[in-house]
């Protein structure tokens, strides 16, 4: 086990100039909610970073009671359980050999450090633990992707999302611990602990690279590589208007490529709103002029509302008389938004996707066309057969 410490700045109002377990995901990549380039913007000072809100507030508040019920797991006792919440409610750092508010630095790099929620030392092998609390709905991701939410059903380390895996991991690299268990509270009212979560050298390992790469894009002052368009506005925040950007040959085998594949899924999109569209009509016919769409037990199915008219202002129509415009806007009743940059994906509409005629020659001068329609993407792949066989080819679009 390595050192460890107490936390002397709980409410991280210092500020903070190192990576945590909590960054796991998004250096990993598998954040939805932040990108490598936005943590690097924060750890730059470009940005302020993330303060909390009514949500982490509560999650921080239900925190006690999570990690009260898992000392009652372990003791057996409610006594101890309500004697554990004063413990934390008055600030102490232990209670018995359960202790709060620690840190652990990773010895081989000072600026790798995570804050466990709870370490246990009661047993022979010390634990880490970590408390978690998720709706009923983001619980319920799960059943969507692996690799999201807590599965109800099978309370190994398989049952908690990839990101907090990999928080995990970063905690038990940084205390040196080879265990941790993940406690739940889902929907409010259903406490589920999740474990053990096993030290795994090699993940470990990938993250540890992925880790001392965003450190280094930080000392050299070089952005990661954008990973969403708004990422992109970041990096370039000057737009030039009516200028372009011209990819290469082989870009642009890979650009049609997703742009096929964009065509597809709008096809995709279309057929699945029609068939909802469809469903809507059929529960339409059900609920007639009715508010409510009820079973016989009176469960709620579906519901209709009458919208009101709305009341709209021209703006452009009031610009007509200046005055009038220029009253309006003084006193606050017209406001303009802040710009933002759109992106527009052309070419390759939803239904239309392009296709290639291939032409070859054996002399340079004779061109035999292929009966074949080929995709970007088969394209692609016979441009590299082609190539390694000295085969000239070139192609016609469709």
């Amino acid at each position: 086990m390595n050192d460890w410490r107490y936390m002397k700045d709980r409410d991280f109002k210092e500020g903070r100039n190192y990576l945590g377990a909590s960054d796991a995901p998004t250096i990993a990549g598998i954040n939805p909610y932040q990108t490598p380039l936005e943590l690097w913007e924060i750890f730059t000072g470009r940005e302020k970073g993330f303060t909390g809100n009514e949500l982490t507030k509560w999650g921080h508040i239900q925190e006690i009671n999570i990690l009260a019920e898992y000392v009652q797991k372990i003791t057996g006792s409610s006594e101890q359980r309500n004697d554990f919440i004063t413990s934390r409610v008055w600030g102490e750092e232990k209670f018995n050999k359960f202790h709060s508010w620690t840190e652990a630095v990773y010895p081989e790099n000072n600026r790798i450090l995570s804050h466990a929620d709870l370490l246990d030392l009661s047993g022979e092998i010390p634990v880490i633990i970590q408390a978690k609390n998720s709706g009923e709905f983001a619980a319920a991701t799960r059943k969507k992707d692996v690799n999201k939410g807590y599965d109800r059903e099978d309370m190994t380390s398989n049952g908690i999302p990839l990101s907090v895996y990999f928080q995990e991991q970063i905690e038990l690299l940084t205390y040196g611990l080879p265990r941790a268990w993940v406690a739940v509270l889902i929907g409010g009212n259903s406490w589920k602990l999740y474990g053990p979560i096993e030290y795994n050298k090699k993940t470990v390992e990938k993250l540890l690279a992925l880790y001392m790469r965003f450190l280094w894009h930080v000392d050299k002052d070089i952005a990661p590589t954008p990973e969403t368009w708004s990422d992109v506005v970041k990096l370039f925040p000057n737009f030039k208007k009516n200028t372009k950007a011209v990819v290469s040959d082989e870009a642009e085998i890979e650009c049609r490529q997703m742009l096929e594949e964009h065509g597809k899924i709008g096809l995709k999109i279309k057929e699945l709103e029609g068939q909802k569209d469809n469903i809507k009509n059929a529960l339409g016919l059900f609920i007639g002029g009715n508010n409510y769409l009820e079973t016989p037990d009176g469960r709620n199915l579906a519901s209709a509302s009458e919208i009101k008219g709305r009341e709209s202002i021209s703006v452009s129509s009031l610009k007509k008389f200046p005055e009038l415009y220029k009253t309006v806007t003084e006193v606050g009743l017209i406001t303009t938004s802040d710009s933002y940059r759109q992106l527009y994906i052309k070419g390759t509409p939803a239904g239309n996707i392009v296709t290639y005629t291939l032409l070859t020659t054996d002399d340079g001068e004779k061109w035999k066309k292929s009966r074949k329609k080929y995709t970007g993407a088969e394209k692609k792949e016979a441009y590299a057969l082609l190539k390694s066989l000295k085969i000239d080819c070139k192609w016609e679009k469709v």
